[in-house]
């Protein structure tokens, strides 16, 4: 899938994501931004899942109700991670990426809770970080196979050489 493309996908993502969490609470919602940067870790390579990543910190500040700076600094933590990951876990989009997309949310919530430890130690928002990131792990899990498989659809049908010839005219 062009990279445009995979930014619009992820900016339209992004905002049924912050509509969700502003109609129903945040610590329902999956935390779609994890689930993103999960796919563009496992699914592109450094520099293309890099330049995708960078054309989404700026909507990932506004949409998602995170701690400014930090929740994109811990995605992009996540996002290597996911790139040493690469090639390593299941192809196809099941429990094993569900799984490390569920270990993502763990890791990317305690990495921002060190950096509150280091800098602000009494900062209220632990808490909150703390209670939220169990509940946040599962709906994230379960999200982002739902997005792994719709993105990974989309890649088949924009670009049929990775996968099976899905938009093939004949004459």
């Amino acid at each position: 899938m062009p990279t445009l493309v995979l930014v619009a996908m992820a900016w339209l993502l992004l905002v049924i994501q912050g509509a969700l969490g502003g109609l129903v609470g945040e610590w329902v919602v999956p935390q779609i931004g994890i689930a993103l940067v999960v796919f563009l870790g496992l699914e592109r390579s450094l520099v293309r899942g890099g330049v995708v990543l960078l054309a989404l910190m700026w909507p990932v500040e506004w949409f998602v109700t995170g701690v400014p700076g930090v929740y994109s600094f811990a995605l992009v933590a996540v996002f290597f991670v996911m790139q040493l990951l690469r090639g390593r876990v299941q192809p196809t989009w099941g429990i094993a990426r569900g799984v490390v997309a569920a270990l993502a949310t763990l890791g990317h919530s305690l990495m921002m809770l060190l950096v509150f430890t280091l800098s602000e130690s009494n900062a209220r928002v632990m808490t909150s970080i703390g209670w939220q990131m169990w509940a946040s792990a599962f709906s994230t899990a379960l999200a982002t196979l739902v997005v792994g498989r719709l993105l990974s659809r989309m890649d088949r049908v924009m670009d049929p050489r990775r996968g099976r010839n899905v938009l093939e005219f004949r004459p």
